[in-house]
């Protein structure tokens, strides 16, 4: 009967340290968590007893940088079936132009890592490899676009009509009606890509001022000319002198040595002369004019210095210039210009000496 007591307690003691046992193995279980650990794309399952997230990375030996990502904070207590995940940050080049601007970031999505840089992208702007791809070689260049509507002034030139004018003289001309430019208005749209002009186009244009033309006379008149062709143009009373009637060998009988010397001349030539006052333009180009003499070139060659001494008491015509010819001026003959017309009416014909003094 003792034996059989005996072996009873024997067996409840055996029984009660395997249930002690068997609890305790369960205790121990327990106080393991069963975390699952991602590191980018890499998983791993791990068994720990430690309390808080930061334990574990410490445990692992897992180092967090300041731009890495993790989804727990350290501080947090693990739970059962828990995930931790950390994305590991790389350096991307965002390209602005001549600009870049390098940064690390976990993220990968373009749109979110251009947010992450503080790059504001607008509607219009270029993104390579595009807003919502993802980056793969760590480059993203942006183009910004800027739109603008511009307007301009353009100056429209004015043109210049001729008009023929016959109660203008040849050569002359005369302003009618000044030009006035005109002005035109441009609408443009422009194109920029990163401050630089890409493209224009023409939106409108519009007339706003039109240009005024330019009118100018050209005369037509024909010149008048001092050399005339016959003596009777030249509008000078017909009075002839006692003297008249002599034949031009007698007139072109040579002055006295001391004439000549008084003035310097080379020689000096007793010639008939008339007068006239008809403004022109001369033989030799020069406008008519006081001291200007019209003569017979093969007497007396174009541009020779005179000096003209009167003989019957008029005053001297004084020192002139061969510059002119005419039909009627032949042989010893001059035409001497006044600017008085009644002067040169009252002239008349008169016997002068000519000193010729070049």
């Amino acid at each position: 009967m003792q034996n059989i007591l005996k072996s009873k307690k024997w067996l409840i003691a055996i029984s009660v340290v395997f249930v002690i046992a068997l609890f305790s193995v369960f205790l121990y279980q327990d106080s393991f968590a069963q975390v699952k650990l991602t590191i980018d794309d890499k998983t791993q399952n791990i068994k720990t007893s430690n309390e808080t997230v930061g334990e574990v990375i410490e445990e692992e030996g897992i180092y967090i940088g300041k731009s890495d990502y993790i989804n727990f904070d350290l501080e947090d207590k693990l739970e059962k079936d828990m995930e931790i995940v950390i994305k590991r940050s790389k350096p991307v080049t965002v390209e602005i132009g001549t600009k870049t601007v390098t940064k690390k970031t976990y993220k990968n999505n373009i749109k979110e890592i251009l947010k992450d840089f503080g790059i504001k992208v607008d509607k219009d702007d270029k993104v390579k490899p595009g807003l919502n791809a993802e980056h793969t070689d760590g480059k993203i260049i942006l183009t910004k676009v800027d739109k603008k509507k511009v307007f301009e002034e353009e100056e429209l030139e004015f043109k210049t009509l001729y008009k023929d004018n016959k109660r203008l003289e040849l050569g002359k001309t005369s302003t009618v009606k000044k030009g006035a430019k005109g002005i035109k208005e441009i609408t443009k749209a422009q194109i920029f890509e990163n401050g630089k002009l890409v493209k224009e186009d023409i939106i409108s244009e519009e007339v706003v001022k039109e240009p005024v033309n330019q009118i100018i006379e050209k005369g037509k008149k024909p010149l008048t000319v001092a050399s005339r062709g016959s003596s009777s143009d030249r509008k000078k009373v017909s009075k002839p002198s006692s003297n008249s009637s002599s034949s031009s060998s007698n007139s072109s009988s040579s002055s006295n040595s001391s004439s000549s010397n008084k003035f310097n001349a080379k020689r000096t030539i007793v010639m008939s002369s008339t007068a006239y006052s008809i403004k022109g333009t001369t033989a030799s180009g020069v406008p008519s004019g006081p001291g200007k003499v019209a003569v017979d070139p093969n007497v007396i060659p174009l541009g020779t210095r005179l000096y003209i001494e009167s003989l019957d008491g008029w005053s001297d015509y004084g020192y002139a210039i061969a510059a002119d010819t005419g039909s009627a001026i032949k042989g010893n003959k001059v035409d001497l210009f006044y600017s008085n017309r009644s002067t040169a009416l009252k002239y008349g014909r008169r016997k002068i000496k000519v000193h010729i003094l070049n």
